[in-house]
């Protein structure tokens, strides 16, 4: 139970001392990430054991908020990509433009995928000729 505490009041500290300026909802979720894969890893074991976790449950915690920041921050960057692109046709109607958005953010998300796979495979097997 100490070690929750102890976490959690790390936290705060953590979000309190930044600026305004340099606070991101990223760091945010980061931070919060940590503290709950902290809390989590705190109930496993006991001792060493204990602390290990509680480090271990943190930084998996962080890992796991940047992640999902990140994919949250490009499908963002991609909808307001497609919004400066829609045409000028569909801007009086809101239905057809948002419509056109999701179809152009679900290209570009295709895209992305595709690649990465490209990337993956020539990182396996050498650029393709």
């Amino acid at each position: 139970m100490k070690c929750v505490s102890l976490v959690a009041m790390s936290v705060v500290l953590l979000i309190g001392s930044q600026s305004a300026v340099a606070q991101s909802q990223e760091d945010i979720d980061v931070l919060l990430g940590a503290a709950a894969g902290a809390a989590i890893g705190s109930t496993i074991g006991d001792g060493d054991g204990r602390r290990i976790a509680t480090a271990l449950g943190g930084l998996m915690g962080a890992n796991w908020a940047r992640n999902r920041s990140d994919h949250r921050y490009a499908g963002r960057r991609f909808e307001s990509i497609c919004k400066d692109r829609i045409p000028t046709q569909y801007r009086n109607n809101s239905g057809v433009a948002r419509s056109w958005v999701e179809g152009c953010v679900a290209r570009l998300e295709q895209r992305q995928a595709e690649l990465e796979q490209q990337a993956y495979e020539e990182a396996l097997n050498g650029p393709a000729n």
